[in-house]
């Protein structure tokens, strides 16, 4: 699980996506273990992300269960099973703010481009 959660970060921060972050959910979600929240600047920056995590992960035979809001382009959400990924435009991150609704003492890590939070 954590060279998956791994390598969806490094995915991320090779295509630039900013604030990187995993939260480790386990003990308070019997859905996944890790959610992944990271910001894309652009709709195509977005779908790209996505894009790339979700063919990536499919060449090393992991597929997506499903992968939502790709046609909306404010959030996309790639669903791995235990691990969730977040892509979102800034307003959309800032309005939803999912790291302080999952922030009840989960362990964090973070990896940082561009300004932080």
């Amino acid at each position: 699980m954590k060279k998956i959660t791994l390598l969806i970060t490094d995915i991320l921060d090779a295509h630039k996506a900013e604030d990187i972050l995993v939260l480790d959910i386990k003990k308070q979600s019997d859905f996944a273990d890790f959610m992944i929240i990271a910001t894309a600047t652009s709709t195509t920056q977005l779908k790209t992300l996505a894009h790339k995590i979700a063919t990536t992960l499919a060449a090393n035979k992991i597929k997506p269960i499903g992968i939502e809001g790709d046609k909306v382009s404010e959030w996309i959400l790639v669903d791995f099973g235990h691990i969730i990924v977040h892509i979102m435009l800034p307003k959309a991150r800032a309005f939803y703010a999912l790291e302080k609704l999952w922030a009840k003492k989960p362990k964090l890590t973070k990896k940082s481009r561009g300004k932080s939070n």
